[in-house]
């Protein structure tokens, strides 16, 4: 242990007075270039689905049938992007109804909706 340690010590004290030169040459640091800059992503406003007498709409997904917020007692074609989540949002106003849907269908596996599939929205 003693050794080590005194070896230890005059390790320190060869570097200490450069007695380990890297015989590597010198690099130069190059500086980075500044960030390039990032153009802000333009996002379309929400604007409601607008809805007839009945309480139908042509739907944001092309003509597919759905109900305005609120509606409810209808039918939703099941367009290609949709989840059960995305359908209680437009139908609802919030995605967290997504239950009342699959309540609604039985047999309804969310995993394997097929587009055109039509669903019961209670």
């Amino acid at each position: 242990m003693r050794g080590r340690l005194a070896w230890t010590i005059v390790g320190l004290a060869a570097v200490a007075m450069g007695g380990c030169k890297s015989k590597q040459p010198k690099q130069e640091v190059t500086e980075l270039p500044p960030p390039a800059a990032v153009e802000p992503v333009p996002v379309e406003p929400y604007v409601p689905v607008a809805t007839d007498a009945g309480g139908v709409s042509s739907g944001p997904f092309g003509g597919a049938p759905t109900l305005g917020f609120g509606g409810g007692g209808g039918e939703y074609i099941v367009q290609r992007g949709d989840t059960l989540w995305s359908i209680s949002q437009a139908q609802y106003g919030t995605g967290q109804r997504w239950r009342d849907i699959v309540n609604a269908n039985p047999g309804l596996v969310p995993e394997r909706m097929a587009v055109g599939q039509k669903l019961r929205i209670p």
